[in-house]
């Protein structure tokens, strides 16, 4: 490495190493890898893992139990026998991916008693107050589904990590699946500042909006104040915009005939918490008709069972304020299938049950993004403080891509697999930096190390 690079190491630089090769012009359309992919390995140990809190936040590990930024630890550099700590106001967690070992191999253990039963990598396990200490458990062979603690006759390594979950059993027992941080007004107003209803009525733990606004109504100002607004590591976002309190923690959108989706996010860096607002704006339409449900009362009891869905009449949206459906013009579930709404000019697609996909779904092998509305995102894209690349058909993206006339690079490997590089990045042996939106900088100094015309350090 060259010395301007190992200065920029000894100041705290972090650096990635990613495999691929910069080409010097890119195919019109990009190689798409599958999520899913067995990564290649020397050994059956851990080379990284991602735990996440239920709403998707990654959580942090530190060697230390202060949990200061200095003793957090990059999970790449995680060794087995050694013990590791975090922090989370969230109840429910999961161990959402590991890298060099296959799943199947890997069992996690919410418990050292005996008899505790392993959960599987991507489910779910519920924190109890105070410390607890989970161990993740890597096997030579395939252990049984049901294989306990005790039973480490065929173990190969474990990593243990003491979590302290800083909720309230109370707290969780009526809220939903977000975090512990709210907003404490949301209000939408016209351009005479008049009041528009929100429906339901504004409350701290309901996260979905419907808004109604006439045609000639071409834009809203969105007012989203948070309840911990003198907190500087409290921040907010409205459709990717920060607000704070020297513009009155507001923002102008501009709305498009039809269905209109802002996004609202108020986040705490220090603590990793998250908690997402959506408006469903309608401009001279009618909003779907909804299951009035009130989120205190039945956040305990949200699975489809506890709401009755009407089906049989066409074309219509069924929803409940948390599951959405759509008929057909013969009154029938639309389910495994792409739909394009005409009135709101929007793609969305339902799985074999006709829910409504959310988040990331992948479909025929290819992964793509739907906002908490179902609108399936195209171009870029911020999910759980990464931004991702969506083509035009919305299929995410991986490895090089030209956007604009500047080259980026999304990562290829499993974990935090198509996520936008920023900083040192080493691909195939050669050392690459991308400023802080992610563009790769080329002909230009950094950190004492010069950057030659295809971008790689020279």
């Amino acid at each position: 490495m060259k010395k301007g690079v190992k200065k920029a190491v000894a100041a705290g630089i972090a650096f990635t190493a990613l495999g691929a090769v910069i080409p010097t012009s890119l195919p019109g359309s990009e190689l798409i890898i599958d999520r899913a992919y067995a990564e290649a390995t020397n050994n059956n140990k851990l080379t990284d893992l991602r735990l996440e809190t239920s709403g998707g936040s990654t959580i942090k590990i530190y060697d230390d139990d202060d949990y200061k930024s200095k003793d957090k630890v990059d999970t790449k550099d995680i060794e087995e026998d050694t013990q590791y700590y975090a922090k989370t106001s969230s109840k429910s967690i999961k161990l959402d991916d590991v890298s060099g070992v296959d799943d199947e191999y890997v069992r996690i253990f919410d418990s050292t008693s005996s008899s505790t039963k392993g959960v599987k990598v991507g489910k779910k396990f519920s924190l109890s107050s105070g410390t607890n200490k989970i161990t993740i458990r890597v096997y030579k062979e395939k252990p049984d589904d049901n294989v306990k603690y005790k039973e480490d006759d065929n173990k190969l390594a474990d990593y243990t990590i003491k979590i302290k979950y800083t909720g309230s059993d109370e707290d969780d027992d009526d809220d939903n699946d977000d975090d512990k941080i709210y907003l404490k007004k949301l209000e939408v107003t016209n351009r005479n500042e008049d009041d528009i209803k929100l429906s339901p009525e504004f409350d701290k733990k309901t996260n979905n909006y419907n808004v109604e606004v006439k045609k000639d109504t071409n834009y809203v100002v969105v007012t989203a104040k948070p309840e911990d607004d003198d907190d500087d590591d409290v921040k907010v976002k409205i459709n990717g915009t920060t607000v704070d309190d020297d513009d009155d923690w507001e923002k102008k959108v501009y709305l498009n005939e039809g269905k209109n989706e802002v996004e609202v996010r108020v986040k705490n860096d220090d603590d990793d918490l998250l908690r997402v607002y959506t408006l469903y704006i309608y401009r001279g339409v009618k909003a779907p008709e909804t299951t009035s449900t009130d989120d205190k009362k039945n956040e305990n009891n949200k699975q489809e069972n506890a709401t009755t869905f009407t089906v049989g009449q066409p074309n219509q949206w069924i929803g409940n304020g948390v599951v959405w459906k759509r008929t057909n013009n013969k009154g029938e579930l639309i389910t495994n299938t792409w739909f394009y709404d005409n009135i709101y000019c929007q793609n969305y697609y339902f799985d074999k049950d006709g829910h409504m996909a959310t988040g990331w779904k992948q479909i025929d092998g290819k992964w793509y993004y739907f906002s908490n509305g179902g609108v399936k995102q195209t171009g870029w894209v911020p999910a759980s403080g990464k931004w991702y690349y969506m083509d035009s058909q919305g299929v995410m993206q991986t490895g090089w891509i030209n956007v604009g006339g500047n080259f980026y690079y999304l990562n290829p490997d499993k974990i935090g697999q198509g996520a936008m590089q920023t900083g040192w990045t080493k691909i195939m042996g050669s050392w690459y930096y991308f400023d802080q939106s992610g563009r790769m900088l080329s002909n230009t100094t950094i950190d004492g190390c010069r950057l030659g015309v295809n971008g790689a350090m020279v």
